[in-house]
């Protein structure tokens, strides 16, 4: 479940903000503020994550985590996913342009999923202190 965001960055909902996901529903193609804001709430929900799980097992036990993930420096736009959410985005827009929902509507819409780089996982836990990684894989994308 760690790709699942707890909550979406309010920056995607504010107008002003560089990070204001306007057109988009996720971050799969969207400018790089929007990326930052998604790596950010990722990076919180990774810390309560691993003090949860730090409560939970035992000195010197072991966890396996699985979740989504794309290699380092890969735009998400260019994975299976990212095409996925991008279809629906366009689907999206052309309701708006028939006139079915409103384009606020659409702009306000974010998908909460990230899917976090092999590096990035690697600091958060590292920077959290508590774990240390053994082995990570990563499958191919495609």
């Amino acid at each position: 479940s760690l790709h699942w965001l707890s909550k979406l960055p309010e920056e995607l909902q504010d107008k002003n903000s560089p990070a204001f996901n306007k057109g988009y529903i996720h971050y799969a193609g969207a400018p790089p503020e929007v990326l930052s804001a998604y790596s950010t709430g990722f990076a919180k929900d990774l810390d309560d994550f691993l003090n949860a799980r730090a409560k939970e097992i035992v000195q010197g036990g072991i966890m396996v985590i699985i979740t989504p993930s794309i290699p380092d420096g890969m735009p998400y736009s260019q994975v299976a996913n990212g095409l996925m959410y991008k279809c629906m985005q366009s689907i999206l827009m052309d309701m708006v342009i028939e006139g079915l929902v409103s384009e606020d509507l659409v702009d306000t819409f974010n998908l909460p999923i990230y899917a976090c780089p092999p590096g990035e996982l690697a600091a958060g836990v590292e920077r959290h202190g508590l774990f240390a990684i053994e082995v990570m894989g990563l499958t191919n994308p495609a």
